[in-house]
């Protein structure tokens, strides 16, 4: 008895429907691609960097000021730790 729910593949050269979308997907990446990936990260890096200012939502914060707190001995809590860890990151351009 021969199975036949296998996925059938395709011969090699011979054409495919799809060919022609897939052709114009490759020339506008071709032509696009970085653009597309420089804007998606710059979208992100905005995203992350304004999560930030909003208390509670930056997935870094707990750690930021754990981190600050500790390696001061306790000294500089998180009241004064977020917001300089903020201003330090938003004045140099890093995410973290």
């Amino acid at each position: 008895m021969m199975n036949t729910n296998k996925a059938r593949r395709p011969r090699p050269g011979v054409p495919s429907r799809f060919d022609p979308l897939d052709a114009a997907i490759t020339a506008s990446l071709a032509r696009y691609g970085i653009t597309v990936i420089r804007v998606g990260l710059g979208f992100i890096f905005l995203w992350f960097g304004a999560l930030k200012f909003v208390p509670g939502m930056s997935p870094a914060e707990d750690l930021a000021t754990r981190t600050i707190e500790h390696l001061t001995l306790g000294t500089v809590g998180p009241t004064v730790s977020l917001p300089c860890s903020q201003a330090g990151s938003a004045r140099s351009g890093s995410d973290c």
